[in-house]
């Protein structure tokens, strides 16, 4: 069973702390535990009901119905809501239900929303990333188990690969791309939304994917001509190794467009050479 902090749940449900100890104190909207120190946390169950409020609340509900809603009665009456793909925040709320809940079908009902955005990348700007990042702040405070994390993570990539799948053939005389995270890095997502801006647009793409040695980019170099390398890393570390990364590349694919994405690469104090650059977005890429 989860629990959560105070802290935990601002950041997960978007109410502030000070505006739910009010509706706790005069809706009784939920009642948190205690522990032998008296700090209150919070279970699975009353996140869940914390979140419905949250949804119920963004949709024009008034608190003061939601409070004499069973959780139950909150479900029923989310169920009846077709949430709009603009309604960002609701959609996040849902996310962070299925993965606490690890509920499939919830997930992809969020996920079946991308269709109605501009553009997949405007879905992922706007739902899939900042749900991450508030999935990420958890981290630090053990607010949620791997397990929770890896299931709602591979629901989304291979939604996500299925899609890069539908796509058709590239040109075969196009430009050819080539894509990976730096040795110890595995978080794909940003990756492979690149790799379907790249092939969305005729673009050839060799998908070499996490944590790539540097003798395994010298190979393909030796097989295949790359005219452009994306390398993406979100890591902390120091400023030293990323500029180490940066360097190693560039010498690599010498004869190649290196491009560097992700908040590794973002530290300003950082030197790219001739045939290097970063990149801040993928709006930036598609000016590519």
């Amino acid at each position: 069973m989860g629990q959560y902090s105070i802290k935990d749940i601002e950041i997960l449900s978007g109410i502030k702390a000070h505006t739910l100890r009010i509706w706790e104190q005069r809706y009784n909207i939920v009642e948190p535990n205690r522990t032998d120190t008296n700090i209150r946390f919070y279970s699975d169950e009353q996140l869940k009901t914390i979140l419905n409020v949250s949804v119920l609340n963004n949709c024009g509900f008034k608190i003061s119905k939601i409070a004499q809603m069973s959780p139950a009665e909150m479900a029923k009456e989310i169920l009846k809501l077709d949430i709009p793909a603009g309604n960002h925040d609701n959609l996040i709320h849902i996310l962070v239900d299925a993965m606490i809940t690890m509920d499939k079908a919830s997930a992809l009902q969020v996920l079946n929303k991308a269709d109605k955005y501009n553009s997949l990348q405007e879905f992922f700007s706007m739902v899939i990333f900042p749900f991450l990042n508030r999935v990420g702040m958890l981290w630090a405070t053990n607010g949620i188990n791997p397990a929770q994390e890896h299931f709602i993570s591979n629901i989304i990539k291979r939604n996500l690969i299925v899609k890069i799948e539908a796509l058709g053939d590239a040109n075969p005389q196009a430009e050819m791309f080539l894509l990976l995270l730096p040795e110890g890095d595995w978080h794909e997502l940003s990756l492979l939304l690149a790799e379907y801006i790249l092939k969305s647009r005729g673009k050839r793409v060799l998908y070499l994917g996490s944590s790539v040695p540097d003798v395994d980019i010298e190979k393909v170099k030796e097989l295949v001509t790359i005219d452009y390398a994306l390398c993406v890393s979100i890591l902390t570390q120091s400023r030293d190794s990323v500029q180490d990364i940066i360097s190693r590349l560039s010498k690599i694919l010498a004869s190649s467009k290196v491009l560097f994405a992700g908040r590794s690469f973002y530290d300003p104090k950082l030197t790219f050479p001739k045939n290097a650059s970063v990149i801040h977005s993928f709006t930036e890429l598609e000016a590519l």
